[in-house]
């Protein structure tokens, strides 16, 4: 038998904690805070020329007042921007925590090799010309500074726009957003593969949030941004991450720095790129990553609580609400009131849409309302002041109150347009009542008093100039704390040393391609319920085998090669008698052969009938950057037609296959509808969290596709009917 060390999850484990290790290590975790707040920063490339990033980096550093040494570094000057500048690394007074080169793509591994040599903790490279742009030449140098990385000097880039640190003033970047823009010092922290686009973020977020770091990694040759994720999510002065992300390079990396993020209370909130083929293409040639398909990013974002966002605006909108020092509470009931029945209607939508409730205001809060409203106004929720502002600030505030204090509210929406008059006292009303710190206040003020909005602003109430924006961010806010509330379960194997020895058995043919009749016995290796089952390899035996079923079979082709048996004549169901199994063999082999006649037949198979209430399809990939995924969704025949799934990274337990099943579009049709009988799931949530088990001890184990599963009323009458497995 062979070695199951070579098939099974040491292997993964060693690998995942590697990964770990090199991201934990104290060496390494100190070098990239020293990074993100170095105590001197040389400059090799340093310029007197502006235009060039070399030249832009040391102004920026001279100019935004940086707290730490600056030392040029360029043989042909004496001095850049009045500071004294030195011939190269060996000649400076003493070892820079961080070094930034800005030199032609030829020069930067000699400077990274010095860099080594001194002991230099951490190296940004702004220099591109490597992978990215895919020639021989760019390929080579790629190679040769992938050479230099020794693992005491962190290397970030090439092809990057460097790092900023907002608290200290070290600027040890080149965009221009540095340029013409204020930026509010604050508790953001900004990760990107994309220099460009970290200057959009920052140029988004800079009036609102306040930022505090950000860091660029371009083409990721050391320095990833899953490094920069965990580095400032044990940082205390961020509050929340936000990141532009094209591809993850080390998925354990990854998903460690997410936990640190959620751990820490830290929500982060990723605009992923690359979700079509173009797009994916585009990002390759940008910063040389692959990447791997939109679901499975997005699954994997869903299993690690981020906060996924479509656009810029988005991104803007939630990083601003979650950096408010916000009441913690529920989120899901909300008192709305306007100045206009027409904007209460619209908003009501609006709310619906993105799954929140009008809270059912208390009849004491309804009366009270009433007796401060005018006779045509409404106190019932949404609550609808029309010009009460305007003639009658002091009932305003009293029902302002009212709404505040009530039990079943969680927040206080209010969205007023062209508010004015007593615009500043309706402000300070808000404001006071927030200092409670009780529930959180969101305010939208549209076409409204300035002063007032900057009054609230001030004051770190949440204001926004439209409805839409304003609930898009408070569902990122809802979701956030209900993530936070929900603890992930951690996941054990299934897989004992028998099961993993049977397993391991089954698999010493090495066959790349499993047809159905060994694949169930795979399964059955690792407790997985099937149906009973022989393969006949002669027309003679059919009698024989029938007899040994003594009930109703049914009868289909076994071969790796065909995946839709019935669309080739491959299934004949309800035998009922042995001459109708002998019948049904010689059809099968006859149709197959016409229809398929390349395919490898290894036999007839024989299989007891199974029937259930529903089909389900439980299947699963391993993507080559993304590891391994487990897959559910509504089977049969209809699973390609209908596109019913849900994935989710392997590996996981009973509870969450229980949740992705909740998450199917039709699962309303499993538990049972007007009266029909629903199926009990206990069994398949076990087969689910079983198979994302076998795709995580199995390395070799590339594709799975168990369907259907017939799903019963009782947990016996669950079995996998079909089955199909490829193997690297």
């Amino acid at each position: 038998m062979r070695n199951t060390s070579s098939i099974y999850s040491d292997g993964y484990q060693t690998n995942k904690e590697s990964h770990y290790n090199m991201h934990t290590n104290s060496v390494r975790a100190n070098n990239l805070k020293r990074m993100l707040d170095p105590k001197s920063v040389a400059v090799v490339g340093a310029s007197g020329d502006t235009r060039k990033p070399g030249g832009r980096v040391v102004k920026y550093l001279h100019d935004k007042h940086y707290q730490g040494k600056i030392y040029p570094v360029n043989p042909k000057v004496s001095f850049v921007n009045d500071i004294k500048a030195f011939a190269c690394l060996e000649d400076l007074p003493e070892i820079p925590d961080l070094v930034v080169i800005s030199v032609p793509a030829a020069q930067v591994v000699p400077t990274v090799v010095s860099c080594n040599a001194l002991g230099v903790p951490s190296v940004i490279i702004f220099s591109s010309g490597f992978s990215e742009v895919g020639t021989a030449e760019g390929l080579s140098l790629d190679e040769q500074l992938r050479d230099c990385i020794n693992g005491s000097t962190i290397v970030s880039g090439p092809n990057c726009q460097g790092i900023i640190n907002f608290h200290t003033g070290c600027i040890a970047n080149f965009s221009s957003v540095m340029v013409a823009s204020e930026i509010k010092v604050g508790s953001v922290g900004i990760v990107s593969q994309s220099g460009l686009f970290a200057a959009l973020i920052i140029d988004s977020l800079k009036e609102k949030s306040g930022i505090g770091y950000v860091a660029t990694t371009g083409n990721e040759i050391d320095v990833e941004f899953s490094d920069m994720v965990a580095v400032m999510a044990e940082d205390p002065k961020i509050k929340v991450i936000v990141g532009y992300l094209e591809a993850i390079r080390d998925v354990e990396r990854f998903k460690h720095a997410a936990r640190m993020a959620k751990k820490n209370n830290k929500p982060l909130i990723i605009l992923k790129v690359g979700k079509t083929k173009e797009a994916a293409r585009a990002a390759q040639s940008h910063t040389g990553a692959l990447s791997s398909p939109a679901f499975l990013y997005e699954s994997l974002f869903r299993s690690l609580d981020i906060i996924q966002v479509n656009d810029l605006d988005e991104l803007n909108q939630a990083a601003y609400m979650l950096s408010l020092p916000l009441p913690r509470n529920d989120f899901s009931n909300l008192a709305l009131l306007t100045n206009s029945g027409g904007l209460g209607v619209w908003c009501t939508d609006q709310l619906k849409f993105q799954k929140f409730e009008l809270a059912n205001l208390a009849g004491s809060t309804k009366d009270s309302i009433q007796s401060n409203m005018f006779a045509f106004g409404s106190a019932d929720n949404p609550v609808d002041i029309a010009t009460l502002a305007i003639s009658n600030m002091p009932a305003v505030e009293r029902i302002l109150e009212h709404l505040y204090n009530d039990e079943n509210v969680d927040v206080v929406f209010l969205i007023l347009a062209f508010t004015h008059a007593n615009a500043s006292p309706f402000a300070q009303k808000l404001i006071d009542l927030s200092k409670k710190k009780k529930k959180t206040i969101v305010v939208c003020w549209i076409s409204s008093d300035k002063e007032a909005q900057r009054m609230l602003e001030n004051n770190s109430l949440p204001v926004f100039e439209s409805a839409t924006e304003a609930l898009r961010a408070l569902t990122h806010v809802r979701n956030f704390q209900h993530a936070n509330q929900s603890d992930q379960q951690s996941v054990k194997s299934q897989l004992n040393e028998e099961a993993k020895l049977k397993v391991a058995k089954h698999l010493e043919r090495k066959d790349k391609s499993v047809g159905e009749y060994d694949a169930m016995n795979i399964l059955k290796a690792i407790d997985i319920p099937t149906p009973q089952i022989k393969r006949i390899t002669e027309a003679k035996d059919v009698g024989d085998v029938y007899k040994e079923f003594n009930s109703t079979v049914v009868m289909k082709v076994d071969s790796k090669n065909i995946h839709h048996k019935s669309d080739v004549g491959g299934v004949v169901l309800g035998v009922n008698s042995e001459s109708k199994a002998i019948d049904a063999y010689e059809k099968i082999s006859s149709d197959v052969k016409r229809n398929c006649p390349n395919a490898i037949i290894n036999g007839i198979l024989m299989c007891q009938e199974v029937k259930g209430i529903a089909e389900i399809i439980v299947g699963g990939v391993r993507d080559p950057i993304l590891g391994p995924y487990i897959m559910v969704g509504i089977g049969g025949i209809y699973a390609e037609a209908l596109k019913d799934v849900v994935f989710r990274p392997a590996p996981i337990s009973d509870f969450a296959a229980s949740e992705m099943l909740k998450e199917l579009k039709m699962y309303s049709l499993l538990t049972g509808l007007r009266g029909q009988l629903g199926c009990d799931l206990t069994e398949l949530t076990k087969i689910i969290s079983k198979v994302s088990d076998l795709l995580v001890e199995v390395e070799q184990l590339l594709e799975i596709d168990l369907n259907p599963v017939v799903v019963g009323s009782k947990p016996e009458q669950t079995r996998v009917v079909d089955a199909l497995m490829t193997f690297r």
